[in-house]
């Protein structure tokens, strides 16, 4: 049976799998054990080229040969074969097709399911070809239909399947570093104290979408840039340290580990300009007030300050796009690419309704077209295995009841937000009582005096949904003067209020019941 279409295939997965080996990573033994143990081999790739450069790859590999362009390059030239692959500019080009070597397992996923395709036309139109045949057996090709569509289904799931007893020795390995009495952080930290208890930590087992939502001015930006500013800054991790030959330096029968600060961030800003945010995060590192500085009164220690800042951030690496009309291809293109080029580990995207999709077949529907943008961002994040912190509006009904606390449903236009989201927080001011309000300043007239313009603001922001975790209420403090958040028990740790930090509150203050937290 002909056809006038070609056999569907990812030619970008096939390049990125190919890419990986070529450029001579440490994990290059890892990534090769794993597409052994899938079974992978030439006729996972549909493009010959590709073919001829993974038989070079694997006869590599199983011979203990390092793979890098220059190598495979040489080991098709002995072969004969680097015609065939395409020659030497094709090959060595392979090595900047991969956006990231820790998504090589979801590019065999795409490899395999094409291959799967791929094998499942052919068996279909041998099928259709044999019932043309003259005076065909029906029932023989009946059973030879199934059998072959049962032995295609079971090569597939067989590559799913996984044993309950390496999983759990996997879970077990990671709890046996366990410590007590400190939140188990296994991702990046925000730098609020109470809110790092609740996530444990952004990214991975942590989840990878997050989503901060609030109405106009309750400062989501802020507290975005806030967290931008800690990662790029002043998160701490380590890194193991390896020998010239490319092993790890041992101590005390575990590899040493040094210290290193701060990882790259990329921004996406749809609504305000980078010089605009550059602006906001050096008055904030600074804790400057940016009005004063504007109006001309600005005060001499804030000169200080805002040199001081301006050198810690040009120590950070944080990537910024501010176009106004960026659509979820663009941005996934340049995502991957701040990945491999720069090393971003935590994408920040201001905000969600502003992107756009490149096809016209929303056109007329918004909710559908958003639903596609969540579904993209999901994708990336298990795609690159980093956290993106997404913010997002939410629409005005919440505002007809001032009652109440916001909910999932008040996040603007798009239910599928809410269902792909891995953690959905708001921030959003506190309905206290008087009570509660005269307690709160008179906690901050100690430290700030008469100074009403110092005086920050209590915000809550209201974890409504977690898949790993709980939900609950994160108390913050607005510092509105240099737009900067902080925890409010720390606050109250910080400035000696030791008591009303550890929980004990006057008589005369209700309950958090009462106060509708």
């Amino acid at each position: 049976m002909s056809t006038d279409r070609l056999p569907p295939s990812s030619p970008e997965a096939e390049q990125a799998v190919l890419g990986a080996f070529l450029l001579g990573s440490a994990s290059q033994s890892n990534i090769l054990n794993e597409c052994h143990e899938r079974g992978v081999n030439a006729s996972w790739f549909y493009d010959q080229r590709h073919q001829a450069i993974w038989w070079a790859i694997d006869d590599m590999g199983r011979r203990g040969v390092d793979a890098d362009s220059v190598t495979v390059n040489q080991w098709l030239t002995d072969a004969h074969r680097l015609e065939s692959a395409g020659g030497f500019a094709y090959v060595a080009d392979l090595a900047d097709k991969c956006p990231a070597i820790s998504a090589v397992g979801h590019y065999l996923d795409i490899l395999e399911d094409f291959f799967d395709r791929r094998r499942l036309i052919a068996f279909c139109a041998a099928a259709i070809a044999s019932l043309y045949a003259p005076d065909p057996d029906t029932a023989a090709l009946l059973s030879q239909a199934e059998r072959g569509i049962l032995a295609l289904s079971e090569s597939r799931d067989s590559a799913r399947e996984q044993a309950l007893k390496p999983l759990l020795a996997d879970v077990i390995d990671r709890m046996e570093e366990y410590h007590r009495g400190h939140a188990q952080i296994k991702g990046l930290t925000t730098g609020l104290d109470y809110l790092d208890k609740n996530l444990c930590g952004m990214g991975g087992a942590n989840g990878n979408m997050l989503v901060l939502a609030g109405r106009p001015g309750t400062g989501k930006t802020a507290i975005a840039m806030d967290i931008a500013m800690h990662v790029a800054l002043d998160y701490v991790w380590f890194e193991p340290l390896f020998d010239s030959q490319g092993q790890p330096i041992l101590e005390l029968d575990k590899p040493r580990m040094e210290k290193r600060t701060g990882l790259a961030v990329g921004i996406f800003s749809l609504e305000m300009s980078a010089e605009s945010l550059v602006q906001r995060m050096l008055f904030t590192r600074a804790r400057a007030d940016m009005q004063r500085w504007r109006t001309g009164f600005a005060e001499n220690r804030d000169l200080k300050a805002l040199t001081l800042a301006s050198g810690q951030l040009a120590r950070g690496v944080m990537m910024i796009d501010d176009s106004g009309r960026c659509t979820i291809d663009e941005l996934k293109a340049r995502a991957r690419r701040w990945y491999r080029q720069y090393g971003v580990r935590l994408f920040i995207i201001d905000y969600v309704q502003l992107l756009r999709t490149s096809g016209r077949r929303f056109r007329d529907d918004r909710v559908q077209e958003l639903a596609e943008i969540s579904g993209e961002i999901q994708s990336l994040g298990k795609e690159l295995q980093v956290p993106f912190l997404v913010l997002a509006q939410m629409n005005r009904d919440y505002e007809k009841d001032p009652n109440r606390t916001p909910r999932l449903s008040d996040l603007k236009d798009c239910g599928a937000i809410e269902q792909d989201a891995d953690w959905v927080g708001f921030l959003y001011k506190p309905k206290m009582t008087a009570a509660k309000q005269e307690w709160t300043e008179d906690k901050l007239e100690k430290i700030y005096g008469n100074d009403w313009s110092k005086y920050p603001e209590r915000t809550n922001l209201i974890v409504a949904k977690y898949r790993f975790g709980p939900s609950g209420v994160v108390e913050l403090l607005f510092h509105k003067a240099c737009t900067k958040f902080e925890d409010w028990i720390t606050w109250l740790k910080n400035h000696d209020f030791k008591d009303a930090a550890a929980g004990e509150r006057r008589p005369d203050l209700p309950t958090n019941e009462e106060m509708d937290l």
